[in-house]
């Protein structure tokens, strides 16, 4: 694409975001960010004409590049014909969107409950997994990243807030990272091994009939795209079919193609119970989020409802710029 350099607005757009913008993870007086203007394919410009090749995709998840034209249109027909609607109703493109994720796995996965990212995917993912088991405690790795919420429902005054307030009952674990192995291991396979007793071990000091979900990124992402050894999954699967343990893959960094398979895991011989995904469905052109959600966990909430929900859930842009990603990919 051309574009032109435009200096003044660039000192414009910049003093409007100085003057009235909250940043998120940062001390506001030490700020000084790049001002983007446009972007297109794997690059991004600034107002003074600096062109930027975009190795990082962003936050990790402009996965089709910027400004795609099929994901653009998707959106743009969207909004002419229906922009907003309430998560109640029925709509074409969350329907369509739900049926084209739940193509990309397991055959007893076919329901979607859409979220606005990644954060709050993992905080219904947690009540799915606590409710369907009626077990409490949540394991997860320390060298992990889920998103930065939590407090909101606690915060909650009215009675939607007591099937969720089970903020305390987090246990974290070592996961398997052999270049500083917290188990003296020497290869890739006792690394495993030995993460795997790890985890039996806390399992089983934590109590099995306690523990509702293992909560892991399949590929860990913000702590050092850290890749596990052949058989970690696997052995965590058996783990959690061994004591009713709901297991919970975290594919918000790591899944739509990121790895070179739909979703990370699926690069192992392993089927989680719930999959989260959210910014790299759609290449973040449209906040989203949701949860992939196995038919037996489904069936749970058939005849009980379901204590969560989202003004946002599946909104109609959101939706149809998944359709478009997904199609885009294919």
């Amino acid at each position: 694409m051309e574009f032109t350099a435009d200096p003044q607005e660039g000192k414009r757009v910049y003093d409007l975001d100085r003057a009235h913008v909250f940043h998120s993870w940062s001390a506001q007086g030490a700020l000084n960010p790049m001002v983007i203007a446009a972007a297109e394919g794997s690059y991004f410009w600034d107002y003074d004409g600096n062109k930027f090749l975009d190795f990082s995709s962003q936050l990790v998840n402009v996965n089709i590049g910027h400004q795609h034209p099929k994901v653009i249109k998707a959106i743009q027909d969207q909004a002419a014909k229906l922009s907003t609607i309430a998560p109640q109703h029925a709509n074409a493109a969350r329907g369509e969107a739900a049926q084209l994720i739940t193509g990309l796995v397991a055959d007893n996965m076919n329901k979607v409950f859409f979220t606005n990212g990644g954060a709050d995917a993992v905080e219904n993912a947690i009540r799915m997994a606590r409710i369907h088991t009626n077990k409490h405690k949540v394991l997860s790795f320390y060298r992990s990243y889920h998103g930065n919420t939590g407090a909101a429902i606690a915060a909650t005054g009215d009675p939607r807030r007591w099937p969720n307030e089970y903020s305390a009952q987090h246990v974290h674990f070592f996961g398997p990272y052999l270049y500083r192995s917290a188990f003296w291991a020497t290869s890739e396979a006792q690394e495993s091994e030995r993460a795997l007793q790890h985890l039996e071990q806390v399992i089983q000091f934590e109590g099995p009939g306690t523990i509702g979900a293992i909560l892991i990124e399949s590929v860990v992402g913000t702590a050092g795209v850290l890749v596990p050894p052949a058989g970690y999954l696997e052995g965590v699967r058996a783990l959690c079919d061994k004591h009713g343990i709901v297991m919970i893959a975290d594919e918000t960094m790591s899944g739509f193609g990121r790895t070179g398979a739909w979703f990370a895991f699926q690069n192992w011989d392993v089927k989680p119970d719930l999959i989260v995904f959210a910014k790299g469905s759609n290449s973040g052109y449209v906040p989203v989020g949701g949860v992939i959600i196995s038919d037996a966990i489904a069936a749970t909430f058939d005849t009980r409802v379901f204590p969560g929900g989202l003004t946002y859930s599946g909104h109609p842009l959101a939706a149809a710029s998944i359709v478009g990603s997904i199609t885009a990919m294919k």
